[in-house]
């Protein structure tokens, strides 16, 4: 027993070292797996041969390691083999049933698996070597539940558990070896480049970003990074050279010898120092002035421009940026530190050195954030959507789209035309969605060769031109007989003979501008923009009947008769309206009264293109103002509102040229109030304005970065919002920037508060943010409420005086109740006596001392009443020793009655004292104790 005890240890220990060795031989071959595959993956990277070679070395020496250890459980395979033939030999005959008999088991078939060549790549030179390892189908079984097999039945015996010690230190290694692959394979983390758009002053970045990391990529990697990295100009300049070249290094230089402008990054670095501010005594801006100056000598030693590093100019101008203790100790430093140097590379080194000492050591004198308020403003806005119905026919108003209309196509084609153009609809494609025919994606007639851009509906005749036929109209006599006036304006009750005369004709080879101009009517649902005529031919004022109608405008009705060229005579009816008109540049309004509505004023259209007007010398610093777009004018002005159609001021050129005329609609202190802005933000915000003319980022310093500022067409500095899509005027969607401390703005606000009546400061901010935007308004605005002599006298209070003693019987002490009394009457209330209602009045005793109160019903206001409650009141609690009344109606019936009340009190021992009349202020002791 003793020996088959020790053969089965010595089977077991077996099989368990079978188990480990073909664990370290499938680790092993996974190794060499994941090594050829990093090989194939690396081969194309020739930077990386020299740590493939030092990963083959290490992975031989591993794999001889797992050799080794398997040559040694084979060792031990045999000797276990030998134990085991030895004890089945001794078993009996019959042996005993067994908990897990071998019948029951998998057979495990004995196998010998592929060599596995550790060196794939044949073609680079390094050792190799050959492993045998052994596979088994059932490797992953636990030695645990395996039964020894007889090895004459096709199964491997078990290795025993000994294991050597070069085996256990073999598991370990691969492991090892298994990571370094694995972390060796992954890819280092891309190094984007900055983004380069053509910028002289990010070439430098973007190009020693390049040169520091070129060496950690291929070739085609380093292509792609620069590829990416490129936006815009510089994009466009090596667009064909970005694909056809295999190099980045010549990439590269094609870039710099297109955008390395070294003169141009050391201008713009000499004018940001020279725009530094200067320092105050709290040195908060050092730190800003010591690192712009360290950038600048790092700069112009990088672009070899070390002839500015002497520049005598420069020098004095950072000093003179210095304060005058800093300039003392910078002197003391350059005498210490004067060899080797430049004087700004010394005053440099000196800066940076103080900035960095008053950063560690200085006082820094900040408000702590626990007590800074900060309210946050929430805005809210409703976002509204227009749709247009494109299932509804504008013809007939039936259920399909206008091509499809049978009605729409039995009409002639010249007639269709006519409605499409009245009804603005697309000449493309019929559609009923209001976009601009040239934007429309849909095709052209092609009916017969057809080249014309309109629908094959309107196919068959020629396009309509622009109106341009001569027009003569007289209107006169009108007839204001038939009124139906519910509206409190008279019409003039003599007749009118108003005449009217508006000529325009085409010419071939000229161009005539009539006086039009740009305006905004408003009337009771709102506002308008539209065009104006200015006719000194006419007596009276006309408006677009269509136009008045979208306004609300109302009046009484009359009839007008107009005739036309060659005796044409309209009846038509007209409505005499009144409404308010202003220029498109102008803030003031002017009030128009009595204008006669008319259908189809047919004026011509008109247009002057900014193009046509900015080429005269004589008009070119107004042509934005007198330019417009094509447009037909609704109202015509005539000479019954003549002092707005008289001219104030003519710019004329030669005879050939055309002539722009002042008015109060088209320009009246437009220029001087531009002037007047442009002055405050040049004296304002002189960095800001020059960086935008340079096209140039504002500093996050700025007091204006945050509102996205921009130059508009007349050089003026203006905000951008988020309401560009509100139907409001430019000037409310883009307002002018001012500083709230600029004279010129606290005169503007003056005004807005005087326009205002002296109201509440938000109606003044409402106002005012229609144009401007003022940096401090609120402030400013209290400012001026504060010095406006108008608020300060009505809004004061008047001091009030001082309040008096109290009487000596309001403190009298040791006095029992009531010995001061104050008397007063409330009422009448109603009492039910029998069947009937009666007054009664109730007679208050108070007591000035205790403010006890004591109550007495009175049947009447007579002095009787008034006794008798009186002697009620003294058998009860006792007589007083001064009684304080008014001189209401229960004691003012005349003076008898008085004197007679008294004569009894003082008969009683009472003094009787009363307040003077209308005085009820002084006895509020009692009357505050009458409520009703």
């Amino acid at each position: 027993m003793p020996s088959a005890s020790r053969s089965v240890s010595s089977h077991l220990s077996s099989r368990t070292t079978s188990a480990v060795a073909r664990r370290l031989a499938a680790e092993a071959r996974h190794a060499a797996a994941i090594l050829q595959l990093e090989e194939e993956k690396l081969r194309v990277e020739q930077e990386k041969e020299a740590r493939l070679l030092k990963l083959r070395v290490e992975a031989q020496n591993r794999a001889l390691a797992a050799e080794l250890a398997a040559i040694d459980s084979s060792s031990s395979h045999s000797s276990s083999n030998k134990s085991v033939n030895s004890w089945v030999h001794r078993l009996p005959a019959n042996p005993p049933a067994m908990e897990n008999p071998a019948s029951t088991r998998p057979p495990i078939p004995k196998a010998v698996g592929p060599i596995v060549d550790l060196n794939p790549n044949a073609g680079v030179p390094s050792p190799s070597l050959v492993i045998p390892i052994t596979r088994s189908s059932h490797a992953d079984v636990p030695a645990a539940t395996q039964s020894p097999v007889p090895e004459s039945q096709g199964y491997i015996p078990p290795i025993p558990p000994t294991l050597p010690s070069s085996s256990r230190h073999c598991h370990a290694d691969i492991k090892d070896l298994a990571q370094a692959i694995i972390s060796i394979g992954q890819k280092p983390k891309v190094c984007d480049l900055p983004l380069f758009s053509g910028k002289a002053t990010d070439w430098l970045l973007f190009k020693q970003t390049y040169l520091h990391t070129r060496k950690s990529f291929s070739s085609f990697e380093n292509l792609a990074r620069i590829r990416t990295a490129l936006r815009g100009e510089s994009a466009q300049a090596v667009s064909a050279l970005a694909f056809t070249s295999s190099d980045p290094d010549e990439l590269l230089q094609a870039l710099e010898d297109r955008f390395a402008r070294p003169e141009f990054i050391v201008l713009e670095e000499l004018t940001a120092v020279r725009a530094l501010p200067k320092l105050q005594s709290d040195y908060k801006d050092l730190n800003l002035i010591a690192c712009r100056v360290q950038n600048l000598v790092a700069i112009l030693k990088q672009l070899n421009s070390s002839e500015y590093l002497y520049s005598p100019e420069l020098y004095n101008t950072l000093l003179g940026k210095l304060t005058p203790l800093l300039r003392s100790l910078w002197i003391r430093y350059a005498a210490e530190h004067s060899s080797g140097y430049t004087k700004l590379e010394m005053l440099a080194n000196f800066l940076r050195v103080e900035a960095r000492n008053h950063t560690q050591f200085g006082l820094h004198l900040q408000i702590p954030s626990d007590h800074i308020v900060k309210h946050r403003r929430v805005d809210f806005c409703n976002t509204t959507r227009t749709s247009f119905n494109s299932g509804v026919c504008g013809f007939c108003s039936g259920k399909h789209n206008l091509a499809d209309c049978t009605k729409f196509k039995n009409i002639s084609p010249s007639e269709r035309i006519v409605f499409v153009k009245n009804s603005k609809i697309c000449f493309y494609c019929l559609g009923d969605v209001r976009h601009y025919w040239r934007k429309c994606k849909s095709q052209r007639c092609v009916i017969d060769g057809c080249q014309y851009f309109h629908h094959k509906l309107l196919h068959g005749t020629d396009m309509p031109k622009s109106e341009t036929s001569t027009s003569h109209q007289k209107v006169c006599n009108t007839n204001t007989s038939n009124l139906q006036t519910p509206f409190e304006k008279p019409l003039p009750s003599v007749p009118e003979n108003t005449s009217s005369y508006s000529c325009s004709h085409e010419q071939q080879q000229q161009k005539v501008f009539l006086k039009v101009l740009p305006v905004t009517i408003s009337g009771p649902l709102g506002e308008i923009e539209t065009l104006a005529l200015l006719d000194d031919g006419s007596t009276a004022t006309f408006i677009d009947a269509d136009v008045a109608s979208r306004l609300g405008l109302r009046g009484p009705e009359g009839h007008i008769q107009v005739q036309g060229v060659g005796g044409m005579i309209r009846q038509d009816k007209t409505f005499y309206v009144d409404f308010k008109i202003k220029g498109k540049y102008t803030q003031e309004t002017y009030s128009i009264e009595n204008a006669r509505t008319i259908k189809n004023l047919n004026l011509s259209k008109q247009a002057v293109p900014f193009c046509d007007i900015s080429k005269y010398p004589h008009l070119a610093n107004i042509a934005h103002e007198v330019a417009f777009d094509e447009g037909t004018p609704t109202v015509l002005i005539g000479a019954g509102d003549w002092h707005l159609t008289i001219t104030r001021e003519i710019k004329a050129g030669t005879c050939n040229q055309p002539v722009a005329t002042r008015t109060l609609l088209a320009e009246d202190i437009i220029k001087a109030e531009r002037h007047v802005v442009q002055d405050s933000q040049r004296q304002s915000f002189p960095e800001e304005l020059e960086a935008l003319r340079k096209s140039m980022p504002i500093e996050k310093r700025s007091r204006i970065w945050k509102f996205s500022p921009y130059l508009d067409a007349e050089g003026i500095i203006r905000l951008r919002g988020r309401i560009d899509t509100a139907d409001v005027p430019v000037s409310t969607k883009r307002p002018i920037l001012l500083d709230g401390r600029h004279r010129a703005a606290r005169l503007l606000l003056a005004h807005y508060h005087r326009k205002a009546a002296h109201a509440h400061p938000r109606l003044v901010i409402n106002e005012i943010r229609q144009r401007y935007w003022i940096l401090h308004l609120r402030a400013t605005i209290r400012s001026i409420v504060l010095r406006c002599a108008w608020c300060v006298l009505n809004k004061s209070k008047p001091l009030s005086p001082p309040i008096g003693d109290l009487p000596p019987e309001r403190m009298a002490h040791h006095r029992r109740p009531f010995t001061f009394v104050g008397l007063d009457y409330m009422g009448p209330v109603l009492v039910t006596v029998g069947r009937r209602h009666e007054k009664r009045w109730i007679a208050l005793f108070t007591c000035l001392t205790v403010r006890a109160i004591h109550l007495e019903i009175v049947a009447s206001l007579s002095t009787d009443s008034a006794l008798m409650a009186l002697k009620r009141f003294v058998a009860r609690r006792g007589t007083p020793t001064k009684i304080f009344s008014d001189n209401g109606t229960a004691f003012i019936g005349a003076n008898n009655i008085l004197k007679a009340m008294a004569e009894a009190g003082a008969n009683s021992g009472i003094t009787w004292s009363f307040q003077p009349p209308a005085a009820p202020h002084m006895s509020g002791v009692w009357e505050r104790l009458v409520r009703g």
